[in-house]
């Protein structure tokens, strides 16, 4: 019998893996959003704040597939970084992506008209 380690993936365990992999990287896309509109940055914190909760529903879903199957260790790729899924990294990944997400939520009402939000979000993504 193999360690759970180096059990077979499934195809929503190399999925999540990849979305894991992937999503914090998507908040470039606000990021760059917001250095170039500067006056104007609705569309770059309602994109920060979809990635943030997109990104905290994959972590959720995560610890279902943790909870449901085990835990496993994914590779997505061959050229990509291995991924642990288990309770404690679910855990943790779970938490900070839920403060990322409150992070955003506040910061877009807090900082409403003030002059160097643009700069900020860009920094925050």
């Amino acid at each position: 019998m193999l360690p759970t380690f180096l059990a077979p993936a499934s195809a929503l365990q190399a999925a999540l893996s990849a979305l894991i992999l992937f999503l914090p990287c998507a908040l470039l896309l606000p990021a760059w959003l917001a250095s170039r509109q500067a006056p104007r940055h609705d569309k770059a914190w309602s994109l920060a704040q979809g990635i943030s909760l997109l990104t905290l529903l994959a972590a959720l879903l995560a610890g279902l597939e943790v909870a449901v199957h085990g835990a496993s260790s994914v590779a997505p790729a061959a050229w990509l970084p291995a991924v642990r899924l288990d309770a404690l990294s679910v855990l943790m990944l779970a938490l900070t992506t839920f403060l990322g997400w409150v992070i955003v939520r506040y910061s877009r009402n807090y900082l409403a008209g003030d002059p160097g939000q643009s700069r900020y979000l860009a920094w925050l993504c």
